[in-house]
Order: structure tokens, then sequence, then C-alpha cells
């Protein structure tokens, strides 16, 4: 029969933090694992988004510059800003 150790609580890793443990030994190296890979596949992911963005956007209005979908990008992020901040 296999024992089974208890799931730490999301309570215990931020104690853990608290008192000073930042390389978090504390804390289960699978659930470290999956939380990497986890940030990993979400930054891939984010990338993928602008990618499909610049492409729709040269499809859109016909572009064959770079220098226009980086103008698209940089034009992105402020309205973003704008947006974050004043609404």
């Amino acid at each position: 029969m296999l024992v089974q150790r208890p799931r730490q609580t999301h309570l215990l890793k931020v104690e853990s933090v608290q008192k000073g443990d930042h390389t978090l030994e504390g804390v289960d190296k699978t659930e470290m694992l999956f939380f990497g890979m986890f940030g990993i596949i979400s930054l891939l992911m984010l990338f993928y988004q602008f990618y499909l963005l610049v492409k729709g956007m040269n499809v859109a209005v016909n572009n064959k510059k770079i220098g226009i979908s980086i103008l698209f990008v940089a034009l992105y992020f402020i309205l973003d800003l704008c947006i974050q901040f004043y609404f």
C-alpha cells in the first residue's frame, strides 16, 4: 500500500516565502515544474497571438512592409495602456 503525502496548501507556500524561504524548498518539485511549463506555454501562446494579430492586420490592409507592422504592434500597446489607466 502506498502512502501519499498530504498536498501543501497555498497558505503554506505563502508562509514559506514570508519566512525567507526564497529557494522554495518547501514546495513540491512537480508543482514547480508544472507552473514553469504553464508559464512557458503561456508566453508561447502570447507570442502566437501577436503573430496572428500582425498577419491578420497585414491581410486586412494589404500591407507588405514590416515597418507598418511594427507601428501597429506599438499602437496596440499604447492603446492598451491608455485603456487600462483611463477606464
